[in-house]
């Protein structure tokens, strides 16, 4: 096998790896709970992740129309600091949640973790969605491409349990 194809191999086999492992996915599988555990009632912890569903739907869409335009590495780096912003409003949100800050009607505030949860989704829908199964197609022969994303998605899969175990456990 040539230097190139493995190589291709490799970055295929760590970038879904690393999509599993980055914390969207956690995000949004487990939208519902944090919801729940920011002081959300079940009825709106449900209702907030629909909504977060039509929003990766509609960044998918955009991602799907403006990545000829703009570029792939453009689109996955504006992705993925859409998703690092996320991720950095949720740790402050989850910080003023565990100070116990509450209004003067006694629940607390989860605009935070509403905003945050939604730029991590928008990033996801932009970047770790659609991107990385392009990119890891791209580079391959007709002849090996369906191996090589089969590989990917095992790669996936097997990440998704591990995420998923953690977080049950």
């Amino acid at each position: 096998m040539n230097t190139f194809l493995l190589a291709s191999i490799i970055y295929t086999f760590t970038t879904t790896l690393y999509i599993q492992f980055t914390g969207g996915v956690v995000v949004r599988n487990f939208a519902t709970s944090l919801m729940l555990s920011a002081g959300m009632s079940s009825t709106a912890a449900l209702q907030f992740t629909c909504g977060m569903g039509a929003v990766k739907v509609v960044f998918t869409l955009i991602t799907v129309y403006y990545i000829e335009r703009v570029g792939r590495r453009a689109m996955f780096q504006i992705g993925v600091s859409i998703v690092s912003l996320g991720m950095l409003v949720l740790i402050i949100a989850s910080t003023i949640t565990l100070l116990s800050v509450e209004n003067s009607n006694g629940t607390q505030d989860v605009s935070g973790w509403l905003f945050g949860i939604a730029l991590v989704v928008g990033g996801y829908g932009i970047a770790y969605g659609p991107l990385p199964w392009i990119l890891s197609s791209e580079p391959f022969p007709v002849l090996i491409r369906g191996k090589v994303m089969a590989i990917s998605l095992i790669a996936q899969n097997i990440s998704l349990l591990v995420t998923n175990l953690g977080k049950l456990v």
